[in-house]
């Protein structure tokens, strides 16, 4: 459990020696600092438990002796968010609409909810340059939310019913987050991830890869049609692979039947993008990274307080949240297990969350509550795609760590695809699980 708040995708470090600075030395971070007008006294720590994506992050205290105070000095990665004024101003859309939220529901649920600050300059930007040779305007300012931890994953929590207590709280914090950010305008938001989250794009690059596409012309059947879409994805669409590893992947034994499932659900997996298309579920502003350890709870009550690493926050249905989220909390076995008879959906856990989400959710529809369920089949079953299709494309997108197998997006991939399976396989005992909830809602 880290004892810190965590924030964009990254933990302050626990340790209480300063780690050294490699990329960027203490006085260019106090420069940083000083224009989002934090000066005086200033300290400043690279955190140790740092993401991969946004990985130049830096935890600065500053003020008085007795009232300082910490703030995350973070470089936003524009190899990954290619337009990112567009992320924050999503991320300042959504900060603004939980402000507003709460001037009418000080504490939704009961609970004490905490948006993060972010931080402007004296000329109201919320990026600065960096001094010297590093001019691209992608560093940023936000504020820590203190007295707060988070958990990594429910295993570390070794009492049970702690555990279905955390994962209750975790989805009230996300039926939270739902309707606070309900007033946002969705046709002002764009995607901060191009093709993030669009379910047709990834069965596309299924196809394009399982075909054996290596160039724009074989590939262009399955692109998509608007141009920065396919400027910025087209690789995705095409083998990275000699062509005996493609066809060693292509042809492997295990992977035959979860290709075949794949193709076979293609279909059903557009259900929530038919969905918003058609007007019959909302399309609104959603997080987008609804892990837990992306949720804080406070170190007094223990209660859920906030849910931050807005990077993703886009225009999308909050079934995709839900479904993200259960998916992940209620598969026993993790991830990255190998055997996949071990994969299950933990009961308990996916109760605890129903009734989580359905006690405290005010604008959720009929029609909506009714999909949950489908929710979590279908987000399973896109990450499992996605998954396979790196694999087989040749791991271009999620690259393995140092520590895992050559093969862990396989892996990853029958694990997902296998519990959409057994999802499946449990839908009419969940169903009747929200059903429940919802009634008594």
């Amino acid at each position: 459990m880290s004892s810190q708040t965590r924030t964009e995708g990254c933990r302050p470090s626990t340790s209480a020696a300063a780690p050294s600075i490699p990329a960027y030395g203490q006085e260019a971070i106090r420069a940083i600092a000083a224009k989002f007008g934090i000066t005086g006294d200033v300290d400043v720590q690279e955190f140790a438990d740092k993401g991969n994506i946004n990985a130049d992050t830096y935890l600065v205290h500053a003020g008085a002796s007795g009232a300082r105070r910490g703030y995350l000095v973070q470089r936003l990665n524009d190899a990954v968010f290619t337009r990112p004024d567009r992320v924050m101003a999503a991320m300042d859309a959504c900060l603004a609409a939980q402000r507003r939220y709460l001037a009418t529901e000080p504490s939704p649920g009961g609970r004490d909810w905490e948006p993060m600050d972010l931080l402007r300059t004296a000329d109201g930007e919320l990026l600065v340059a960096a001094p010297g040779a590093d001019q691209k305007a992608c560093w940023r300012c936000v504020g820590l939310i203190e007295g707060c931890h988070t958990y990594k994953s429910l295993s570390e929590i070794a009492d049970v019913d702690e555990r279905l207590r955390i994962a209750e709280e975790a989805a009230r914090g996300l039926a939270v987050f739902g309707d606070a950010t309900s007033s946002i305008d969705v046709a002002g938001l764009a995607d901060p991830l191009p093709g993030y989250r669009n379910t047709r794009m990834y069965f596309d690059q299924m196809l394009s890869v399982l075909r054996g596409s290596r160039s724009l012309a074989e590939a262009a059947p399955y692109l998509p049609e608007e141009g920065d879409l396919r400027d910025s994805t087209a690789h995705l669409y095409m083998v990275a692979l000699s062509s005996r590893q493609f066809r060693h992947r292509l042809e492997d034994p295990d992977l035959e039947h979860f290709i075949t499932q794949a193709k076979a659900h293609m279909d059903y997996a557009m259900t929530l993008r038919r969905g918003m298309d058609s007007g019959r579920i909302r399309r609104n502003a959603t997080h987008g990274d609804t892990k837990l350890d992306n949720f804080l709870f406070d170190d007094v009550t223990g209660l859920v307080r906030s849910l931050v690493d807005l990077d993703t926050v886009m225009p999308c249905t909050w079934l995709a949240d839900w479904g993200d989220m259960a998916r992940s909390l209620t598969n026993v076995a993790g991830e990255k297990e190998p055997d996949p008879a071990k994969i299950d959906v933990d009961l308990p856990v996916f109760e605890a969350l129903a009734r989580g989400y359905l006690s405290a959710t005010k604008l959720v529809t009929r029609v909506e509550v009714e999909l949950m369920v489908d929710a979590v089949r279908i987000i399973s079953l896109e990450l499992g795609v996605r998954f396979m299709t790196d694999y087989i494309r040749g791991d271009t997108y999620f690259a393995p760590g140092p520590a895992d197998p050559p093969d862990i997006n396989k892996i990853r991939a029958i694990a997902q695809i296998t519990l959409f399976e057994r999802v499946t396989e449990l839908a009419p005992r969940l169903k009747a699980i929200i059903a429940q909830y919802a009634t008594q809602a």
